[in-house]
């Protein structure tokens, strides 16, 4: 949920129905509207009053609430206590009273015909919203539904009636048999309730539907609800009330600013909106809210009650969201925005795994091998995306590993057996030791084409990179050397772990943590300063993960298999050595684990796993989330440890990525079919 300013707090609960950009979007209109309408006041029951502590004093009352004082002086001076008592000079404790409320009855009609397309949907919608808190707030029974419809009315506030009340168009206006039919329905919820108020009855409509009824009759209020109008118009008119009205109504005004292809002005000028009598109501909402943006853009509410519509009645400006947001919001505010698919040209084919430098960088290593695909991720799915970047070192061979150090791009090639290529682009490359380094071990010759992190050493002097290699070795690469031959530096291992098999490597700002299989999980916050945490089992295969809990700040979120089917991720509240606390899975065979994460709103971490080679789903401690299936088996999977999204590279050839956070794909990459 997005965090709200104190003025839109008491809407916290109906803004949380709606995603989050919709909930920004539609906020500003509450409050305007809320002003407007006013607090629902509860009638006090008749003949009842209930005590509510002590309030002053009083020369009346029992003498079990004579003051303490008093009776002091009955002690000390009979005679001046008998004198006061005789003249009523005594103090006593006065008792506070409240008369208990009744819960009235509120109703919401709105008017849902052919006027009211368009931008007056947007007040419609804030309007029920205000009208619900404000019932909720007074304890009052609230409900809302349309007019034009037959159905029982609404008395809660969910997506689906929310999303019904936008679907609720009418190819017809509101006739007095409508209104009759809600007349009857509201005095029949009024006895099922036994209010012997006039319910709060508001009609959400427009000045035609004014004209059209009779809502301001003088009729006895015993036999009609207590009614007001709330009525929308385009700022830039003038509300002309008839006179012929005579009945005190709630109701919405109509969208007669925007012009209509039937409906036109004398005076219409050429930028004037013509809507098609063929298009569809929905089209008719689109095609009105897209031309609000070059119309006027607010809309004047006005609440027009039996003692004002003859003056004029008290009213307000509402400004209107921006033409995509009303857009989105009378289309369907509930759906969740996902990224278009893309098509990327053959020149950015890659191959193998998928590799989280940071946030919104993803790496992969092209099809021959010697160049580095890098493709930037968006942050929600509606955000752009820029286009994919190749680099290509100026060494030849085959790119090992790659990252980023702060703004820079780092690749990582092996040269030969026992050389490697560091070369860096960007602001922040000065901050990398880069050349030829000879390696005092030689690499594996058959291997598979995993691409592999590398990390810069923070506050390490000279420069230290440290790389994830294959075989499972952890090199320490620096310009710090005994011997220098043919522009080669020696690159020796990092002292305390010979014979490790590294199987983690990731890159934070103010440290790098690694795991190894013997000796656990490591921290090096330079190049001198270590820390390492045990788990007393050898470790097979280890993922690091993005976590949003301060619990998990010390050495990172990770998750450890120790046998073919167990899992362990340790808990950090502890700072005893080694791990003696932790969340354990023991899982099938077939469940492919890709990664780890534990997000805020989680009771426990939770496993990322692939089931049935398409199906990506979350496996907690005690509980399971589905969360997509991909359109086509599932070759690789690769979780950020930098955010809660997850990267897939599918047997079609596609890339996706998937926001768990806006449960939506925020990248959709798919092969150019030339």
């Amino acid at each position: 949920m997005i965090s709200l300013p104190p003025a839109l707090r008491p809407w916290a609960d109906e803004l949380a129905l709606f995603p989050a950009e919709i909930a920004g979007a539609l906020a500003p209109l509450l409050p305007r509207v809320h002003r407007l309408v006013g607090a629902l006041r509860a009638s006090p029951k008749n003949g009842l009053v209930e005590p509510d502590g002590f309030d002053g004093l009083s020369r009346r009352g029992l003498y079990d609430r004579l003051l303490l004082s008093e009776w002091l002086l009955a002690d000390e001076e009979p005679l001046e206590f008998a004198r006061r008592a005789a003249t009523g000079e005594h103090a006593f404790l006065k008792i506070a009273s409240r008369e208990p409320q009744s819960a009235p009855l509120s109703v919401a009609v709105f008017d849902a015909g052919p006027n009211q397309l368009g931008a007056p949907r947007l007040a419609h919608l804030a309007a029920l919203i205000v009208l619900f808190r404000r019932a909720q707030n007074s304890g009052a029974h609230f409900r809302w539904g349309v007019l034009q419809d037959e159905n029982a009315p609404h008395d809660t506030l969910t997506s689906s009636n929310i999303r019904a009340l936008l679907q609720a168009r009418s190819s017809r206006e509101a006739t007095i048999e409508d209104w009759n039919r809600w007349r009857e329905t509201v005095q029949a919820m009024r006895v099922f309730h036994a209010s012997p108020d006039a319910p709060d009855a508001w009609i959400i409509g427009g000045e035609r539907l004014q004209r059209a009824l009779p809502l301001f009759e003088r009729t006895p209020v015993a036999q009609n609800p207590q009614h007001r109008v709330l009525d929308s118009r385009d700022a830039a008119k003038k509300l002309a009330l008839s006179s012929e009205i005579s009945v005190s109504l709630l109701r919405v005004h109509e969208s007669d600013f925007y012009e209509r292809e039937n409906d036109v002005s004398p005076t219409q000028n050429a930028s004037s909106a013509t809507i098609s009598p063929t298009a569809t109501s929905e089209e008719t909402d689109l095609e009105l809210a897209k031309e609000s943006s070059d119309a006027a853009r607010a809309l004047l509410l006005s609440v027009v009650t039996r003692e004002n519509w003859q003056t004029n009645p008290r009213e307000i400006a509402l400004d209107l969201p921006d033409a995509k947001s009303a857009a989105r919001l009378l289309r369907d505010p509930f759906a969740v925005a996902t990224a278009e698919t893309q098509n990327a040209s053959s020149r950015f084919s890659s191959q193998g795994n998928l590799l989280w430098a940071s946030a919104t960088k993803l790496m992969a290593r092209s099809i021959d091998g010697s160049s580095l695909v890098v493709l930037p991720v968006a942050n929600s799915p509606r955000a752009g995306t820029g286009k994919p970047r190749i680099y290509r070192p100026d060494n030849r061979g085959e790119i090992v590993a790659a990252g980023r150090a702060r703004k820079a791009v780092v690749v990582i090639t092996q040269i030969d057996a026992q050389t490697l290529a560091v070369q860096a682009w960007g602001k922040s490359s000065d901050s990398v030791p880069q050349g030829r380094f000879k390696l005092p071990f030689p690499l594996p010759e058959s291997r598979d084409q995993t691409l592999l992190p590398c990390a810069v050493v923070p506050n390490s002097s000279p420069l230290a990179l440290l790389v994830l290699l294959p075989g499972r070795k952890l090199a320490k690469l620096t310009t710090e050397c005994d011997f220098a031959q043919e522009n080669c530096y020696d690159a020796t291992r990092v002292a305390s772990y010979e014979n490790q098999n590294c199987l983690a490597l990731q890159a934070r700002s103010d440290d790098v943590v690694f795991v190894t299989a013997n000796r656990g999980i490591v921290q090096l916050r330079n190049a001198e300063k270590t820390d390492a945490r045990k788990f007393n089992r050898e470790i097979q295969t280890a993922f690091f993960g993005r976590s949003e809990k301060s619990q998990d700040a010390g050495f990172g979120l990770v998750a450890v298999q120790l046998r073919e089917r167990d899992w362990l991720v340790p808990s950090q509240v502890e700072s005893n050595n080694p791990f003696d606390r932790y969340w354990a899975w023991s899982l099938e065979s077939s469940t492919r684990i890709v990664g780890v994460m534990n997000l805020y709103s989680w009771a426990t971490p939770a496993l990322v796993a692939i089931e049935n080679e398409r199906e990506v789903v979350l496996r907690g401690d005690n509980w399971e989330q589905n969360l997509f299936s991909a359109g086509a088996p599932i070759e690789h999977a690769s979780v950020s440890p930098f955010s809660p999204d997850i990267a897939i590279r599918t047997a079609a050839g596609e890339i996706a990525v998937w926001s768990v956070a806006h449960k939506a794909w925020t990248l959709r990459l798919a092969p150019d079919s030339e």
